[in-house]
């Protein structure tokens, strides 16, 4: 079934509605309970006392959250380790689309360098596609995502750190739903999983992901997956699955060795202060 859509002309203050001249076939769209759906696999899961939980499949997006200096950037590197070689820690990844690629619009290319050349050195030489963006306009760094993605098929991760840099104003409700359109337009061309970072607000007792992005990211993500420092411990943060659409995996916790590379430790409810997510 085909129609025509209708749009709404006010010019003159007048409301009138007009044919748009494409054609729109609803069909494309309609789900239907027999029809063959192709089950995503995987991109990455997590492995605890036994169990497995999905965390990322293909062609969709997920979200980590927490506030600055959280150890968001530590959990991307056992991440991008796990997709890229196989396995970090409990991480597991057997998709065959194993290629990395992050853009972070934060980091100095010093910073960014030392981060590519640790990741590489914990994956036993694989190579992630990192991109140092500050400079870029934000149709730049679209442009740059899609030129990638086009370029690099075998790429299964994409990772946008910061993703609040993709708009000029993470409050303003036509932007953020221009970049989660884009987004899940992107990554269903692609069937590429788009892990975005997002800080949250800075007030104490508010575990909201940044504006009105953060809250429109939530509802459209897979997986979002909080962080939180230990205040009795600066190096220690707690991973929690503030929100997932399969299983929820367990608290651990988050540090790092002496050289910066990340460590993972059983979370104790008796050793630490039970947090509200």
């Amino acid at each position: 079934m085909k129609i025509q859509p209708l749009s709404l002309n006010i010019k003159n203050k007048e409301d009138t509605l007009e044919f748009i001249e494409d054609e729109f076939d609803i069909e494309k769209y309609r789900i239907h309970p027999d029809q063959n759906i192709e089950i995503k696999p995987p991109v990455l899961i997590i492995e605890q006392n036994g169990e497995q939980f999905i965390l990322m499949t293909e062609g969709s997006s997920s979200m980590l959250q927490g506030k600055a200096k959280s150890k968001k950037t530590t959990l991307l590197k056992g991440i991008a380790v796990a997709v890229s070689s196989g396995r970090f820690k409990n991480l597991i990844s057997s998709y065959h689309r194993n290629q990395v690629g992050l853009v972070d619009t934060e980091q100095d290319e010093e910073d960014c360098w030392y981060s590519v050349r640790q990741i590489q050195a914990l994956s036993q030489g694989r190579v992630i596609d990192y991109f140092s963006v500050p400079e870029l306009s934000i149709e730049q760094r679209k442009k740059l995502v899609e030129e990638y993605l086009k370029s690099t098929p075998n790429c299964g991760l994409i990772i946008l750190d910061n993703i609040a840099h993709f708009v000029k104003s993470f409050n303003s409700e036509e932007e953020c739903a221009e970049l989660i359109q884009w987004i899940n337009k992107t990554k269903k061309i692609y069937k590429v999983h788009f892990l975005l970072i997002l800080h949250e607000n800075k007030s104490d007792g508010n575990y909201n992901a940044k504006g009105h992005l953060g809250t429109m990211l939530e509802q459209n993500c897979q997986t979002i997956i909080r962080l939180e420092e230990v205040k009795s411990d600066s190096r220690k943060s707690i991973v929690m699955p503030k929100a997932m659409r399969k299983r929820k995996f367990e608290k651990f916790i988050i540090t790092f060795d002496q050289f910066g590379n990340p460590e993972f430790e059983d979370y104790d409810e008796d050793d630490y202060k039970p947090l509200r997510i």
